[in-house]
């Protein structure tokens, strides 16, 4: 049996009795739950005494997760499928895209994206530049009422909801893809790296676990959360450098492929069922 999300369907699992028995943490479940009261740490602890296998998607929730445990924590973080997620080599010289592939939700920090374009726009006026906002969510009316605001409407693009096949064609057309976060829980950053793995650099706030998705300096850059002014200067150094972009694009490229490529990552996942199951034999 393997659980996702140790402070429900764990519990569920931890209950059964069955065995073996992996439980995956998601972020929430070690960060926010524990803290309700004595009675979740309880039981999130009770979790993990009953887990055979506990497993995390990045290394600073694994150490979050070590805090309600003796037992060893595994990485293992979700892979990109880098035939799907490629560069396209396609080039629009009339325009530079800034954006973010994401659920307009407050805790994305949609709003420190808008604001950080906003300067970069003022600051560069003679560039070409447009803010493209992929997804939908409870955020989506705000965030355009807010592109009115800012006075940067006719530039801000607002898809709303993009079913997910067709995300890999939206990460194309952006030139720098922005990601800051200001989620204490964010665990982990798949669209990050479903950017890079499209030659894309990155900008991103430095929390939870999104500084272990890209290689900072190499293919992208961190900033800190809530820092509009960080990430107009970040976003400076690309649109002014077309060179630069292209480094950093290439490095995030190598650098999903080394650490993240959904083949070598799901076949360390099905090692760790098989070593699981063998455990499990033995012991009974």
């Amino acid at each position: 049996m393997h659980a996702h999300l140790a402070s429900s369907y764990g519990l569920l699992g931890s209950l059964s009795g069955f065995h073996p028995f992996i439980v995956s943490v998601w972020g929430f479940d070690v960060y926010s739950f524990p803290q309700k009261s004595f009675l979740h740490k309880g039981s999130l602890k009770w979790v993990f005494r009953k887990g055979d296998i506990i497993l995390s998607t990045s290394s600073i929730m694994a150490r979050e997760t070590s805090k309600y445990t003796p037992k060893q924590v595994l990485v293992t973080p979700f892979g990109i499928d880098t035939e799907v997620f490629k560069p396209d080599g396609a080039e629009n010289p009339s325009e530079l895209v800034i954006g973010t592939v994401k659920s307009l939700e407050k805790w994305y920090g949609i709003d420190y994206l808008m604001k950080a374009f906003k300067l970069t726009r003022e600051r560069h006026p003679e560039l070409p530049l447009r803010l493209l906002i992929v997804g939908g969510g409870s955020m989506y009316e705000y965030y355009r009422q807010l592109a009115k605001e800012l006075g940067i409407e006719e530039v801000t693009e607002f898809t709303g909801f993009v079913p997910y096949q067709q995300i890999p064609e939206y990460h194309k057309k952006l030139d720098i893809y922005v990601a800051l976060s200001v989620f204490e829980d964010e665990s982990f950053g798949v669209a990050v790296l479903e950017a890079q793995a499209c030659g894309k650099p990155v900008i991103i706030s430095r929390i939870g676990g999104l500084p272990e998705v890209v290689a900072e300096g190499k293919s992208g850059f961190l900033v800190n959360p809530r820092d509009e002014e960080a990430a107009a200067s970040a976003m400076e150094i690309l649109v002014l450098n077309a060179a630069k972009r292209n480094e950093m694009g290439n490095n995030g490229r190598a650098f999903v492929s080394e650490f993240y490529d959904l083949e070598h990552n799901t076949d360390k996942m099905i090692g760790i069922y098989k070593s699981a199951l063998k455990r499990s034999e033995v012991e009974s």
